[in-house]
């Protein structure tokens, strides 16, 4: 069974970007943490010239893992808090499977051959 890779992301108002991220540490993230199947969660901030746009990846041990935090629908994006429908002005989630994995240093990778 892959890992799969969440993409979600959510471009902010711009006088909205304290409210957000105080959203995120409030709600977000803790929910995250108390989701089985959950394997590793990072939210990005906007870098360099993107402005607007702030990133959550996350990954899973499966989909089912996906389906059991946000349902049957889980391909959509997913807005934890009311608060947060006027701070965000879009929204995105893309999904992938891993098929390789660099463990820097290590020289291990997902799909390595074992021997």
């Amino acid at each position: 069974m892959a890992v799969i890779i969440r993409v979600f992301r959510a471009r902010i108002r711009p006088e909205h970007v304290a409210e957000h991220e105080a959203l995120m540490r409030e709600v977000s993230i803790p929910l995250m943490e108390r989701q089985a199947g959950l394997l590793a969660c990072f939210t990005g901030r906007p870098a360099g010239s993107n402005t607007d746009e702030y990133v959550m990846v996350s990954l899973w041990r499966d989909i089912a893992s996906i389906r059991a935090f946000v349902g049957d629908d889980w391909e959509q994006p997913v807005i934890p808090d009311e608060r947060e429908v006027a701070i965000i002005a879009a929204t995105s989630v893309d999904h992938y499977e891993a098929f390789d994995e660099i463990v820097s240093g290590t020289g291990r990778y997902l799909d390595a051959p074992t021997t």
